[in-house]
């Protein structure tokens, strides 16, 4: 009896078992990890939330920043010459060399890039004289309203042997193009 009794226990263990087992592998795992994942995007996500006062604050300087670079680009296009007026900037660029006393050496144009919104005039200029009247020259280029770079400056000893000193400068001057002016 003792024998019929072990073997029908074996009867029952072995399903509850296998049942048992089937559980684990089939919906206590698969759930166990869809937690897992679920306990790892609500840790990202609570990570996100707590960076906002900063992203915030990013957001803010961002802004400013844009805001700083409009007024800049207003304020760089409102006194642009436009390609028409270059015969007027060339002539204030004379003005400006007569003016500070130097003598000019060259004035030669040089190429001409179109860009989308504007055009670029490279023009070198040679002069000669005194330290002071070269300084005054640079002073009266700057304060011109033209958009003017000086891209190359050179300033020397004249070859003669007088006290004047000898420039050379490669400027470039931003122009809008004239179809854009309107």
């Amino acid at each position: 009896m003792f024998d019929r009794l072990k073997n029908k226990t074996w009867l029952v263990t072995m399903p509850i078992a296998l049942g048992t087992v089937a559980y684990v592998w089939l919906l206590f795992l698969p759930a166990q990890r869809e937690v897992a994942a679920m306990g790892t995007d609500i840790q990202n996500k609570l990570a996100f939330a707590m960076t906002a006062d900063k992203l915030r604050a990013e957001i803010r300087s961002a802004q400013a920043e844009q805001a700083e670079i409009e007024t800049y680009v207003a304020d760089w296009q409102g006194p642009s010459s436009s390609s028409a007026d270059l015969a007027q900037v060339f002539s204030r660029l004379a003005d400006a060399m007569r003016d500070a006393g130097v003598e000019a050496t060259r004035f030669t144009p040089d190429s001409r890039t179109s860009l989308a919104q504007m055009q670029r005039v490279s023009v070198r200029i040679g002069c000669r004289g005194s330290y002071s009247q070269l300084l005054q020259l640079l002073a009266a280029w700057e304060r011109l309203p033209a958009r003017i770079w000086v891209e190359d400056l050179n300033i020397h000893h004249g070859s003669d042997a007088t006290a004047k000193l000898e420039c050379e400068a490669n400027l470039a001057i931003f122009a809008v193009n004239s179809d854009q002016t309107e």
